[in-house]
């Protein structure tokens, strides 16, 4: 468990340092009128490009984290994409992608 949490540790060190907000506007400007639909947007080419952007702020800072922390950052870096590029109501559609709870939930009421 506390792995774990060293994992989000590190998450919310990216958030506080702003980074995962500056590198989101940066690529709306890159992706902006260039995409329609938020699944033309591949988290993995996305979180490789982030990877590259936090080596130049802090080529010492370190990204390994397991894979439920990864998945969660993959898909938060776009889901700000997509509210910069369309609207909140994206961003919160591309948040419950995978959510394992949202999940449960729509196969409790099947």
């Amino acid at each position: 468990e506390s792995y774990s949490n060293l994992n989000y540790s590190t998450i919310n060190l990216l958030r506080s340092n702003n980074w995962i907000t500056e590198f989101s506007l940066s690529e709306r400007n890159l992706y902006n009128l260039k995409v329609n639909h938020h699944s033309e947007l591949d988290e993995n080419i996305l979180f490789e490009k982030f990877r590259l952007f936090v080596k130049k702020k802090n080529p010492s800072f370190d990204l390994n984290m397991g894979d439920k922390e990864l998945n969660f950052l993959k898909n938060y870096i776009k889901a700000n994409i997509c509210k910069n590029l369309w609207d909140e109501k994206t961003y919160f559609m591309v948040r419950s992608l995978n959510d394992e709870y949202i999940e449960k939930a729509i196969e409790i009421l099947k």
